[in-house]
């Protein structure tokens, strides 16, 4: 392709950039280095197709004019040359031009121009004067180029200065290139860790408000056990307290009956007598014979009797006392290890509450948070909302004009039905006209039939859109009673915790 562009003039665009190999030999190919081609070719009738397009191919390239050109850097003094040269060249082919201009307009004029004074460009640069030679040029304007060459290196230097300063500059640009960078990696993943953390903290929200509840729960529960416990322990003092004064009585009966037993202390008359029936029984024994009557054996029988049954009454008396003793030490051992124990749930449960405080804070903290965001999606949702409604109006609105057509059309195709088959009845003598009015009505017939398909297309359309719409307006309504939903769930626990903050 590329050896086709260059052969064919008429081609604008050399498609070098097709191949690799071309990019390369883009300035062998056209360009400005001198080029020799070598093409391989084979006597062998086995490769004549590759031959003759080998062949081809070469008288092709054969064709290609290289445009040469020295890679040499001019002076100033040759630069200079080269400039008059270029403005006398300039000068010339101007007044040629003007020259040629004036013959024509004296040939379109109708008169006529002799042979000899026909314009050339050899008389008109001959007329104009010469241009100077180098040696002048060097004479006249080395000071000048000198000048030029000072202020060029001046021109130089601050170039160089500036070239300096804007590599400071370009390099201040990229180290704070690479710190927004940096930086901008740096918030990229600070923002995927705070939404994260975000998550996080919604679930922990959510966890704490559920913890909260379950706190205010306990909390309620244990102010009830509180202030049970509280009556319970009164009580209980009071029981202790009534223990110890029946305690005290009862120590105080059997410090009475064990005075009344005390042999040290007065001694009753039946005590008395009882004695003095044993010390008569010892004496009999002593002396052998008896002096009691039957009357005194009796009654000493019988007092015998009843001093045993008071004795054993004061026994059971005793042995009753002493167990209701241990009992009420036991009870109140046990009363005041739950009194104790109950203090101690007491002081934890006030620790507990203090620290509910800062959990109730960040609460609150994470309840606006949430308020915000509730009532921005609860904006967009409504705006959305208020959309397709008046989208569904205008869609229903069109329904109806619709459907209003469609019975306009039908009621003008029933009376066409009813003006042209009678017709056609009546009009026997007619029947040249006949079978054109049939053609009239089979082509309304079909007009009316593509008009009802159209109208069916563009009804079902309409209804599917208006369904997908009001499937869309059901979905954003159960979001909005789910974000209500949410919304009053976190105003009843905020209350809650207010109520119990108060």
């Amino acid at each position: 392709m590329v050896i086709n562009a260059l052969t064919d003039e008429k081609s604008i665009h050399i498609p070098y950039r097709d191949s690799k190999l071309t990019i390369i030999l883009q300035e062998s190919l056209g360009g400005n280095c001198r080029t020799i081609l070598i093409i391989n070719s084979s006597p062998s009738s086995f490769n004549e197709a590759e031959t003759l397009s080998t062949l081809r191919f070469g008288m092709r390239a054969k064709t290609i004019k290289n445009k040469i050109k020295a890679n040499a850097e001019l002076g100033p003094a040759e630069l200079k040359a080269l400039l008059n040269n270029t403005k006398y060249k300039a000068v010339s082919f101007q007044t040629y031009i003007a020259a040629l201009e004036e013959e024509i307009g004296l040939w379109r004029s109708g008169g006529s121009v002799p042979k000899g004074k026909w314009v050339s460009i050899e008389k008109i640069t001959g007329s104009l004067p010469g241009t100077p030679d180098q040696t002048s040029v060097e004479r006249d304007e080395r000071n000048e180029f000198l000048i030029l060459e000072n202020e060029l290196n001046d021109q130089i230097a601050e170039k160089e200065s500036e070239l300096t300063t804007k590599e400071s500059f370009l390099v201040e640009i990229n180290e704070d290139l690479k710190s927004y960078k940096e930086q901008k990696e740096t918030i990229f993943k600070e923002n995927n860790q705070m939404a994260i953390e975000l998550n996080e903290l919604k679930v922990q929200l959510e966890k704490v408000t559920y913890d909260h509840k379950e706190d205010a729960i306990i909390m309620d529960s244990l102010r009830e056990q509180n202030s049970d416990l509280a009556t319970e322990i009164e009580e209980l003092k009071k029981a202790i307290f009534g223990l110890k004064l029946s305690r005290d009585k009862e120590q105080k009966n059997l410090a009475q009956i064990f005075v009344e037993l005390d042999p040290s202390d007065a001694i009753s008359a039946k005590e008395k007598q009882f004695r003095d029936t044993l010390l008569k029984l010892e004496n009999v024994e002593g002396d052998g014979s008896i002096s009691f009557t039957l009357e005194e054996l009796a009654t000493v029988r019988r007092e015998l009797a009843e001093s045993k049954e008071l004795i054993s009454t004061h026994e059971q008396f005793i042995n009753e006392a002493h167990y209701e003793n241990e009992r009420l030490t036991r009870q109140r051992d046990e009363f005041e290890i739950r009194l104790s124990t109950l203090e101690t749930e007491y002081e934890e449960l006030l620790e507990n509450s203090n620290s509910n405080i800062d959990i109730i804070e960040s609460i609150a903290e994470l309840r606006g948070k949430l308020e915000a965001q509730f009532s921005a999606k609860k904006e967009v949702q409504q705006k959305e909302i208020e959309e397709l409604k008046q989208e569904i109006e205008k869609k229903n609105e069109e329904l109806h004009k619709l459907y209003s057509a469609l019975t306009d059309l039908k009621r003008e195709n029933e009376e066409l039905q009813k003006i042209i088959f009678p017709k056609n009845d009546s009009n026997d003598k007619e029947k040249e006209g006949e079978s054109d009015n049939q053609k009239n009505v089979a082509d309304i017939e079909k007009d009316m039939a593509q008009q009802l398909a159209d109208f069916d297309l563009m009804k079902k359309d309409l209804m599917l859109d208006l369904q997908n719409r009001c499937e869309k307006l059901v979905e954003l309504e159960i979001s909005l009673d789910e974000t209500r939903e949410q919304y009053n769930n976190v105003l009843r626990s905020n209350n809650n915790k207010a109520s119990q903050k108060t």
